[in-house]
């Protein structure tokens, strides 16, 4: 099984990714997570053993009836870019 883990920026996202993929590697799956370069991902996840696909920083918006279209735009391009290597590596 392949999971595909993403959450990032801070150690209250970064902390519970790593023992959710600790937990899923031990029951054998193969765990890949998304992170930017300027997070603390970039920090923990290697150390960690967790392979890591960088994607590029999406700022979530501040009002979001005004910017939820370009929000969900923006994500779904990088979800896109980010899962060219995931299919490559099949």
């Amino acid at each position: 099984m392949k999971v595909l883990l993403a959450g990032g920026g801070t150690a209250g996202h970064i902390n519970p990714l790593i023992a959710t993929a600790q937990k899923l590697r031990a029951a054998e799956a193969e765990v890949i997570a998304l992170g930017t370069a300027k997070g603390l991902e970039v920090d923990l996840l290697p150390p960690a053993g967790i392979k890591m696909i960088e994607i590029p920083k999406v700022p979530a918006p501040g009002v979001p009836a005004r910017t939820c279209s370009s929000l969900s735009h923006a994500c779904a391009r990088h979800c896109e870019s980010a899962g060219r290597p995931l299919l490559m590596s099949q």
